[in-house]
Order: structure tokens, then C-alpha cells, then sequence
């Protein structure tokens, strides 16, 4: 290789490492926002109201399930609180093997996990 062709190919190179840094980003659209690696960022889906009303009733039968397990109360009594838990909130509380707490709805559908 003689000295112009490596001097062509070494500008050539550069070249093509100065475009790569510098090439235009990809424009957003109105579904999102694409970030440097192109992948498109869309908006965080806001939950409707009865979405919001059922989590919080969650969080609250959670809660009471919680405290009446670390107040020691019997299985008899967890079971009545579960049972008003299910009226009032329409959620029941379960116990998992890992020793967590899950919260469902009458479906069976889980809600929470804690």
C-alpha cells in the first residue's frame, strides 16, 4: 500500500466516525418520544377511578390484615376479618408460601401483593 492510499483511507475512516457521532437523531411523533437507541417513550397510562378506588381498598385490607397478624389474633378471627374485608372492600387477603400477603378481588383477580 503506497502513502495516498492510506492517507485516503484513514480520512475516509474519519469521516465516516465523525457522521456516526453526529447524525440527526430520529424526530418524535405524537404516540411518543424515541430516545437515542430509537425506542419510542410513550406517556405513563393514568388508571380510571374505580382502578384507583380498588388499589386503596387494597392497601387498606393489606393493612388491617397485617396488623391483626402481628397482633397475634387467631385463624378464626383472621377468617371473620376477611370475611368483612370482602364486604366492605370487595377484596379478600391470602396468604402466599413465601410468607407474603396477596389481595384479590371476588373474581379472583390479584390486586396487590405485599
Amino acid at each position: 500500500m503506497n502513502y495516498s492510499v492510506r492517507n485516503a483511507l484513514v480520512i475516509l475512516g474519519t469521516a465516516v466516525v465523525v457522521l456516526i457521532i453526529f447524525r440527526k437523531k430520529k424526530k418524535s411523533n405524537a404516540t411518543g418520544v424515541s430516545n437515542a437507541s430509537g425506542n419510542k417513550i410513550s406517556a405513563p397510562a393514568t388508571a380510571s377511578t374505580s382502578e384507583k378506588k380498588k388499589i386503596e381498598n387494597a392497601h387498606i385490607a393489606l393493612d388491617a390484615m397485617r396488623s391483626a397478624v402481628e397482633a397475634g389474633e387467631t385463624s378464626d378471627n383472621l377468617n371473620k376479618l376477611n370475611r368483612i374485608l370482602a364486604n366492605e372492600y370487595s377484596v379478600k387477603v391470602y396468604p402466599q408460601k413465601d410468607g407474603e400477603m396477596m389481595v384479590c378481588d371476588r373474581s379472583g383477580a390479584s390486586i396487590l401483593k405485599g
